[in-house]
């Protein structure tokens, strides 16, 4: 490893800049990606994005609970996995109410109903696993 030309003051400053760059590339390229599939874009138009969103996503849940991290301000607990999913379930079941609106397919509202369900379903399943996986890892670290 290389020796760092930064003093303790700037790796810290370093670091919380590279955080907030992270976070602001991450939420720009979601709404980015939700945007263009408002205005009509389809999957092989945005799967760059969605590839690059799903790696870096993937990468931080690993590393994190691999290190015992979950957030700085929520506990994983059902509520919270609860709200979440519900966002998540929402934001999906809009815009894809709003993209088979557009293109005037029938049975719009049942279709994005039933496609923001199962995106709550998946994601509370998913966010449940890591609350489990993230708890374990938890005790673990703390026994070492």
């Amino acid at each position: 490893m290389k020796k760092s030309n930064l003093d303790e003051m700037q790796e810290q400053k370093l670091l919380q800049i590279e955080h907030n760059a992270f976070w602001l590339i991450f939420w720009l390229l979601s709404i980015a990606i939700v945007g263009q599939i408002l205005i009509g874009g389809y999957l092989d138009h945005i799967l760059g994005e969605v590839i690059c969103l799903w790696i870096v996503s993937i990468y931080i849940l690993i590393r994190c609970l691999k290190n015992g991290i979950w957030d700085r301000n929520l506990k994983p607990r059902v509520g919270t996995n609860l709200m979440y999913s519900s966002v998540a379930g929402l934001i999906v079941g809009i815009t894809e109410y709003s993209q088979l609106t557009r293109l005037e397919k029938p049975n719009t509202l049942y279709s994005s109903l039933i496609l923001g369900l199962s995106v709550f379903v998946l994601a509370f399943g998913v966010l449940s696993l890591c609350s489990y996986i993230y708890k374990k890892r938890l005790n673990t670290l703390e026994q070492e």
